[in-house]
């Protein structure tokens, strides 16, 4: 069942339900466990899972008011995070890694 939902296209479904939608919030903890469910000792998910690859951003309304901007360094797979300041300067802080094979 498990490479079937896969195949399917299952897998990449529920990876999109784990974003955080603050008008259904329990569907993100459903989608967790059904991933966890469908990784559950069968390596060909688990193997799947590890090949994806960060290929861009999503850009949040939140912190684009804000002033905070995430960019993906497609080269390394790393994100980083630039905010601005009073005076318009930029700060980068890194944000997270994604492993690229």
């Amino acid at each position: 069942m498990q490479d079937l939902i896969t195949d399917l296209g299952g897998l990449e479904l529920l990876l999109a339900a784990t974003q955080f939608d603050p008008d259904a919030a329990i569907v993100r903890e459903w989608a967790l466990w059904a991933v966890k469910g469908l990784c559950d000792g069968n390596a060909r998910v688990q193997a799947r899972i590890a090949e994806l690859k960060l290929d861009g951003v999503v850009v949040d309304e939140a912190m684009a008011r804000s002033g905070v901007r995430v960019e993906l360094d497609k080269a390394t797979g790393k994100l980083t995070m630039k905010s601005g300041d009073a005076s318009g300067s930029q700060s980068g802080h890194s944000a997270g890694v994604t492993e690229q094979r």
